[in-house]
Parts: C-alpha cells; sequence; structure tokens
C-alpha cells in the first residue's frame, strides 16, 4: 500500500488538456497584458484532479488562457502567492492577483470563471466588472478601455473609482503621443535635428483634465488600507503626466520662464537625459547668481518642499503662517529638477545599478564645485641646485607642490595658509 501511494504520488500532475508551466514560465507569463486563471494543484489530491478536470473541460471553448502548477515542483510559487490549500485558483494579470480561492472546490471554480468574464466580453462588462476589462484593452483599445473606465465610475460602491480615474489619465496620456509625431524619438536622434511638433489642443485639454479630476477626488477615492503592488509605478506615472501636460497647456505656458517650458518640452518629446542635463544647467546658473539665498535654503528648517505653483493645499498644515513654503534661493529649478527626477525613476535606479537619475544625482552633488584650478603656494621650499622643487612643508608628499584643494572665492585667490595637521594636511605636513 505505501509502495502504491507514492507511485501515484510520484505520477506526473495533468488534469485533461491543461497545460502544465513552471515557476520560470509563470514569471514569464506574469509580464504580459493577458489574464491567466492558474490552477495550483498535486497528484496526490482528488480535488485537484476533480477541478483541474472541469477547468479544462471549460477552458477548451474558452478563450481565457489557462495553465496548471504542481505544487510539489514549484517552491517559489508557493512562498511568494502564499499557498496554503490544495488546490488554489489564481487569477493573475500582469504578476497582480485579481481572484483568488484557497483549497478550492467545483463552487470556488464557477466563483472564480465569473471574475474572469469581464475579460472574456469586456464591451459588456457591467459597471462593477468594467476596470478589469477596461485595464485589459487599454494597451490594444484606447477608445474602448477609456469608455469602459467611465462606465467603472458609475458604479455606486466606488471602490474602483481611483483606479478608473487613473486609467483615463493613462488613457489621454497614450492618445496625445499616439497623434502627435515626433513625440517617441530614436535613441541617436538629436533635439535640435528633428522639428518640434505640437499635439492637438483638444488632445492636451483631455488629459489636463483627466488630471485635475483624478487630484480633486483622490482623497476621498483612493484606498488607505490597501497598498497595492504597483504603488510605486503610479507615483512616477503622474510625475510623467504632469510634465506633459505643463509642456503644451497654454494657460500653464503663461505663468513659466523660458528655461522652464524649453525643458518641459524637451522632456515631453521625449529627450529625457537633454531634459535633464538642461534643468542641471539652469540650476546651476541661478544658484550661482544667488549664493545668498542659497545659503538661506539650506539653513532653513526642514518642510514640505513644493514642487509647482499651488502645490500645497490650503487645508495642509504647510498653508499656515508657521511653515508656509517662503522657500529662498534657486526655488523654479529645484522644484523642476525634483519633479524630473521623479518621473525619471526606473528599475535600473531601483536596483542600485546606473540610471539617468543615478546620474543626475551625481552631477548635482558636484554642480556648484566646478571651478578651475588654483594654483597654491607651500610654506617652505627646498631646491637643491636649481630645477624644481623636492621637498616642502605643506606639500603633503613631500614634492613641494600644494595639495589639490580649493580655496577659492570670486575673484579672490589666496595662497597656501592652512595650519599644520589642518584636514588640509597629512603626516608629512
Amino acid at each position: 500500500m505505501a509502495a502504491m501511494a507514492f507511485r501515484v504520488r510520484a505520477r506526473s500532475f495533468a488534469s485533461a488538456e491543461l497545460q502544465m508551466i513552471t515557476d520560470q514560465k509563470l514569471k514569464e507569463l506574469s509580464k504580459d497584458a493577458a489574464p491567466l486563471l492558474l490552477h495550483c494543484g498535486a497528484a496526490w489530491s482528488q480535488r485537484s484532479q476533480r477541478v483541474g478536470s472541469a477547468l479544462a473541460e471549460w477552458a477548451a471553448g474558452s478563450k481565457l488562457l489557462c495553465h496548471q502548477l504542481d505544487v510539489d515542483t514549484a517552491p517559489e510559487t508557493i512562498r511568494t502567492r502564499h499557498i496554503k490549500g490544495v488546490p488554489t485558483l489564481l487569477l493573475l494579470r500582469q504578476g497582480r492577483v485579481e481572484a483568488r480561492a484557497d483549497a478550492a472546490d467545483l463552487q470556488d471554480l464557477e466563483r472564480m470563471l465569473a471574475a474572469a468574464k469581464p475579460y472574456l466580453n469586456p464591451q459588456e462588462a457591467e459597471p462593477k466588472e468594467a476596470l478589469p476589462a477596461a485595464e485589459y484593452l487599454l494597451e490594444s483599445n484606447g477608445a474602448a478601455a477609456s469608455a469602459l473606465f467611465r462606465r467603472a465610475l458609475e458604479d455606486p460602491r466606488g471602490d474602483n473609482a481611483f483606479r478608473a480615474r487613473l486609467g483615463l489619465v493613462r488613457c489621454a496620456l497614450k492618445d496625445l503621443v499616439a497623434t502627435t509625431p515626433g513625440l517617441a524619438p530614436s535613441a541617436e536622434a538629436q533635439p535640435e535635428n528633428v522639428p518640434e511638433s505640437v499635439p492637438p489642443e483638444p488632445k492636451v485639454d483631455e488629459l489636463v483634465n483627466a488630471l485635475e479630476d483624478l487630484e480633486r477626488h483622490h482623497e476621498e477615492e483612493l484606498p488607505v488600507t490597501e497598498v497595492r503592488p504597483d504603488a510605486k509605478h503610479v507615483y512616477i506615472l503622474l510625475a510623467h503626466a504632469e510634465l506633459v501636460a505643463d509642456a503644451w497647456a497654454v494657460d500653464e505656458a503663461k505663468n513659466m520662464s523660458e528655461e522652464e517650458r524649453r525643458i518641459l518640452r524637451l522632456w515631453a518629446r521625449g529627450y529625457r537625459e537633454a531634459a535633464v542635463q538642461e534643468a542641471l544647467k539652469w540650476y546651476q546658473t541661478v544658484a550661482g547668481n544667488d549664493m545668498e539665498g542659497l545659503m538661506a535654503a539650506y539653513a532653513q528648517t526642514e518642510r514640505r518642499a513644493v514642487d509647482r505653483r499651488g502645490d500645497v493645499p490650503s487645508r495642509s498644515i504647510f498653508s499656515t503662517p508657521v511653515l508656509a513654503p517662503d522657500f529662498e534661493g534657486p526655488v523654479e529649478p529645484r522644484a523642476l529638477l525634483r519633479r524630473l527626477l521623479t518621473a525619471a525613476l526606473d528599475e535600473k535606479f531601483f536596483k542600485g545599478e546606473p540610471s539617468l537619475v543615478s546620474q543626475a544625482l551625481a552631477d548635482l552633488a558636484f554642480l556648484l564645485d566646478r571651478k578651475e584650478f588654483v594654483r597654491f603656494y607651500t610654506r617652505l621650499i627646498r631646491s637643491r641646485r636649481g630645477g624644481a622643487p623636492t621637498t616642502g612643508r605643506g606639500t603633503g608628499k613631500r614634492s613641494g607642490f600644494s595639495k589639490r584643494y580649493w580655496i577659492c572665492w570670486p575673484n579672490t585667490f589666496y595662497p597656501n595658509t592652512k595650519k599644520m595637521g589642518s584636514p588640509h594636511c597629512d603626516k608629512n605636513d
């Protein structure tokens, strides 16, 4: 009997026609926009066999992607998806779990198939089912996705209102880029060699209205008890959408400087690196001409820094007179840099790899220290039979030449007068 049980357990688990996948294959499928109904079971479970056979029979006449995974050979999925019972049914889309059923039976399978219904007939989705259908259609059919996002807003429960308004922002941004030639340049293209294309004004207004609508309602509609896995990417997406809207909005252009408008349009046209470099140069120019304001800004108490005009709501504590954001120094270029670096965040930066943001932060750290070399004088130079100095106090290496550190103020140069043992000297001084 024990030998028979072992043979049953060791036999490959395959329910009817469902394709068996591995941990690695599941990772690859999770990157696609297509939804996936995954059956996590085991060969030794009779319930897994029943549910898997029923799912395979249903999948034979359906367009929904259905696969199965053996929990005995997929330890990573068990750990990351918190598989506690067998079988477990997971409805996945882009790596997110849209619905699940642990220790599922045939009734749970019917419930999971009902949850997958919006993906099969998205145009017929009810308001409460419209959101997943709209997100599914977003890449392939933006107009249909926009209509479904608006339908999702009709759901009286309001559970998905924030995601629906966010979807409208994504649709408007996608539509603006698609209708404007030259907004997706090649890697070799230079900004000065590509004529500037202005998007249609109705498309810009649509993006601006979608962003304003999201900002107006997000506080009451954003779930406070849930932090979604894509929260970081949503933050980056909205930062990018705001930059694009500000670049082309007529009303916003009236209140910005020529430098800010040029940088924003470089970003909106797809020249991200050029936009960041121009913003760094603008910051250097403004900060270099206002050293007192720069030092006063560094000396201020830490508080919330604004990134755009009117960024602090009137109900915020930072709008009170004591904490009002009356910043000094290069306020406008600093705020624009913060917005650009937020929108430029990517996976390379989060993994600690070289990226546009890490390079920009390194440039920013040394931005105001890039001055011409200043020659210094040693305190005492000894030379033997003429020629170059051979040793000297204050040289650091007894070479007769000063160590290269800055003692410089605008239009004024000082000789090497640092005391022995100071931070600019070493044991040889």
